[in-house]
């Protein structure tokens, strides 16, 4: 589900959405494993040809439309100027210009390929531009391994996409019905390193224990 340039869908909406799915999922005795995707340099890296072939097969644009945006990105090139001073000009076949109303809504469509990827896995997901968070419901003595194979799938289509997944910034967070003892956590194995009790989600600061007191 992604909320970036939807009316009426700010991160205030998107929040709400995402802590009523984990509120209702709490409250019937899941478990609620939440990670926060870190894209490095998200926009500069979007492939023109791939972006072109998304716009084709899962937006429905053709004809002179897709020969509009083929033209958008022929032939792109950037330098660097300082005073009078100027850059070589280097060719440019990637990335969606930055500060342009076009290339935030450009990014969104690149990725809608990955929401089938959580969708096939069962996770539920929230996009805010390249902003990403997947969060998976589960019982204490479920297994893990639906959320590890998502990830895993994830990571490959990033990579086949030419996004970067910075692992060292992803966060990890897990929600639990207050009726659950510690040795019920889930088993988190790789995980456990990018597991902590506050993250910063959309520029909140929100706890394990669902609250805001790191906010303030």
């Amino acid at each position: 589900f992604q909320s970036r340039f939807r009316k009426q869908h700010g991160t205030e909406i998107a929040l709400i959405r995402v802590i009523n799915d984990i509120f209702l999922a709490l409250d019937s005795g899941f478990h609620v494993v939440m990670v926060l995707l870190d894209l490095s340099a998200a926009f500069d890296t979007v492939d023109h040809n791939i972006l072109i072939s998304t716009l084709r097969t899962w937006a429905g644009i053709s004809g002179s439309a897709l020969d509009w945006f083929r033209s958008y990105f022929h032939d792109r090139s950037l330098r660097v100027m300082l005073d009078d001073y100027s850059s070589e000009t280097l060719s440019l076949p990637w990335g969606v210009p930055q500060g342009s109303i076009l290339g935030p809504l450009l990014f969104c469509i690149y990725i809608l390929p990955l929401g089938a990827v959580f969708k096939q896995h069962a996770v539920s997901y929230h996009l805010y531009a390249d902003d990403c968070q997947i969060y998976f419901s589960l019982k204490p003595k479920d297994s893990t391994k639906p959320l590890f194979d998502c990830l895993h799938e994830v990571k490959q289509w990033l990579a086949d996409n030419f996004l970067i997944l910075n692992d060292s910034k992803t966060e990890v967070i897990v929600f639990s019905p207050t009726s659950v003892r510690a040795a019920q956590q889930p088993d988190l194995n790789y995980l456990s390193p990018n597991v902590t009790s506050v993250v910063s989600n959309l520029g909140i600061r929100i706890d394990s224990a669902l609250k805001m007191d790191a906010q303030v």
